[in-house]
């Protein structure tokens, strides 16, 4: 039997993966500089602190974008939409009902916040829960 507070914690940390899995967006965060050429989101992304983790193909910077899911802590989502627009890497995502978009900004080659950009309907626990929050990404080699 699942009680309520197990149901809030587990709410929470999705709410914190929707936050980790995408977004990225804060206004006293700057993205890397990288030069003239668009940043490469190649690679394997885990959330600090979490095993959390997710895989990013791009076969080079600019191009299209692939996600794939390596440890998502035993929740079932869904990135319906990956797409970069001003440097930034936008996720929609789908889970239990709720639909958000994540943004995600590079701070240097190997670190990344993400955020969420939005998150309907606002009254689902999920999306309480991970207004306002970040969550601090680093590319693993």
């Amino acid at each position: 039997m699942t009680t309520p507070r197990l149901v809030m914690m587990r709410d929470a940390v999705m709410g914190a993966g929707l936050a980790m899995l995408i977004g990225m967006a804060s206004a006293n965060v700057k993205a890397a500089e990288v030069g003239d050429s668009p940043p490469s989101w190649q690679g394997l992304w885990v959330a600090a602190g979490t095993p959390f983790a997710l895989r990013l193909e791009q076969s080079a910077p600019g191009e299209a974008i692939g996600l794939r899911q390596v440890e998502s802590l035993g929740f079932e989502w869904t990135a319906t939409s990956v797409r970069e627009e001003e440097g930034k890497l936008l996720v929609d995502v789908e889970y239990a009902g709720v639909v958000g978009t994540i943004q995600v900004q590079l701070r240097s080659s190997d670190s990344a916040l993400a955020a969420p950009l939005s998150c309907t309907p606002e009254y689902m626990v999920v999306c309480v829960l991970s207004k306002g929050q970040q969550a601090l990404f680093l590319r693993q080699n």
